[in-house]
């Protein structure tokens, strides 16, 4: 298969965090009402936990995911990658 990329550049500047995420963390059901996480809860969550150092963010996010699961399955790829410029 052949596709085309387009690079892109920007600077980044210090003391501001940047994430890059899949939407596999959005759409994640809720094990007790089956409801998804939604795009203004993870935007809420990233306010939450953006001044926090980036391994805690990690356990953060990963023990929000874990909690908003329950005992629901996973139902897509969950990436969330966040990038600091100290």
């Amino acid at each position: 298969m052949k596709q085309d990329f387009t690079q892109h550049e920007w600077a980044m500047d210090r003391d501001t965090s940047y994430y890059i995420f899949t939407d596999g963390y959005i759409d994640q059901f809720n094990g007790t009402t089956g409801r998804k996480f939604m795009k203004m809860n993870f935007k809420k969550l990233i306010l939450e936990v953006q001044d926090y150092p980036m391994k805690k963010q990690m356990e953060i996010f990963d023990e929000r995911l874990k909690s908003w699961m329950g005992s629901s399955q996973q139902v897509d790829d969950i990436l969330v990658m966040g990038i600091k410029i100290d």
